[in-house]
């Protein structure tokens, strides 16, 4: 998210809390911070991710962390996105690409390469699983 971004960075470490404790998720375009709310997000780049259990929140972690990604995300078509896996209490936050709904099958060949567990289709509020794993995935 760029310099215009209404939100300094504890308060979108508390915003992104608040999104994952009372959605679950979100994918926040890179330009607006605004939720995204069509088509499908799926992780972009595996090692761009963190992962921690939910009880262990830290807001200097996730500052850090939306740090690190801001200049990426400056003039591409990614964006930040996050859930809170409801099965481990893991909260995982990533760089994701938001696919066209009509692409829902290229967003899940992605996941699936990148060894995601799901994507999320943001227009249908719905998790498309991609393969079952025994370890946490993003």
């Amino acid at each position: 998210m760029d310099h215009k971004t209404p939100l300094d960075a504890r308060g979108l470490s508390w915003a992104l809390h608040r999104f994952l404790e009372s959605a679950g998720g979100f994918t926040l375009h890179h330009r607006t911070g605004q939720p995204a709310s069509n088509g499908v997000s799926v992780c972009a780049d595996p090692d761009a991710s963190i992962s921690f259990p939910w009880h262990e929140w830290d807001d200097e972690l996730v500052r850090r962390w939306v740090a690190r990604c801001t200049e990426r995300l400056r003039g591409s078509d990614l964006h930040l996105g996050g859930w809170l896996d409801p099965d481990t209490q893991r909260v995982w936050l990533d760089v994701v690409r938001v696919y066209p709904a009509d692409c829902r099958r290229e967003a899940v060949d992605l996941g699936h390469a990148h060894r995601q567990k799901a994507v999320f289709d943001l227009g249908e509020g719905e998790v498309l699983a991609v393969q079952a794993r025994s370890e946490p995935a993003a």
